[in-house]
């Protein structure tokens, strides 16, 4: 492909690593942005709600989100930062695989398990990709957000599905999801309490994009949202 990777992206220091993996500053890091980011997008709560709901997120649901209150079953979770000059944290994304099952207990344990680790075909079309958080209001880096994401589940089987709940509040997210192809389910949305019961409750729903192979080529539909993913998995340090 010709062209050149777009100057706003090479200055930038990348890292790809499981989320147990980032070391304690990165994690506070990780939290400031985070406090930033939805202190924006929920403008209309008070510090206490927002408090609330960034405190779901804790350092052992964030090293795996299987140690937290999320129906369904994770394996594989994954985080792309990007870090300025100075080392500071500037965006990230994490995903996970995911399944659920409707069977009772053990069987659905069992299933759940064969979904997520075994290498046949009808398990694996149940395999989601999870995106659980894309955080970047970079306006400068227009095609950070797409890269990110597309680094994100690039690791991932073509054929796995990729999904994202978000909240109404989420307009920005929301258009960025649509604009790569994913679609809203419309049974899949709910009324929830994310900023404690006793506050006004908000809408979640969930969107998906049909595979991983659809999700990349809307993702990096352009030469320099191409360029950008591609300089991030060949450049990147970590774990992956």
């Amino acid at each position: 492909m010709a062209g050149s990777v777009p100057a706003s992206v090479t200055e930038l220091k990348f890292e790809i690593a499981r989320p147990s993996d980032l070391s304690a500053r990165r994690w506070d890091e990780i939290q400031e942005l985070r406090r930033a980011y939805y202190a924006r997008v929920f403008d209309q709560r008070t510090d206490g709600e927002l408090d609330y709901f960034l405190g779901q997120t804790t350092i052992e649901s964030w090293d795996d989100p299987n140690n937290s209150a999320l129906r369904g079953r994770y394996a594989r979770a994954r985080v792309v930062a990007a870090y300025d000059r100075r080392d500071g944290l500037v965006a990230y994304g994490y995903s996970a695989d995911n399944a659920s099952s409707t069977r009772p207990s053990v069987f659905g344990e069992a299933e759940k398990f064969a979904k997520l680790h075994v290498p046949i075909s009808r398990f694996q079309e149940k395999r989601y990709q999870w995106i659980r958080e894309m955080v970047h209001d970079d306006k400068e880096r227009p095609y950070l957000h797409a890269a990110i994401g597309a680094a994100l589940i690039s690791a991932s089987l073509p054929t796995q599905p990729v999904t994202q709940y978000l909240y109404e509040e989420e307009t920005d997210q929301r258009q960025v999801l649509q604009e790569w192809g994913f679609i809203p389910q419309a049974d899949l949305a709910e009324v929830i309490h994310p900023f404690g019961e006793d506050a006004q409750p908000t809408n979640q729903r969930r969107y998906q994009a049909v595979s991983v192979t659809s999700a990349l080529a809307h993702m990096m539909d352009t030469q320099p949202a191409a360029l950008a993913a591609r300089h991030i998995l060949g450049t990147a340090i970590g774990s992956r």
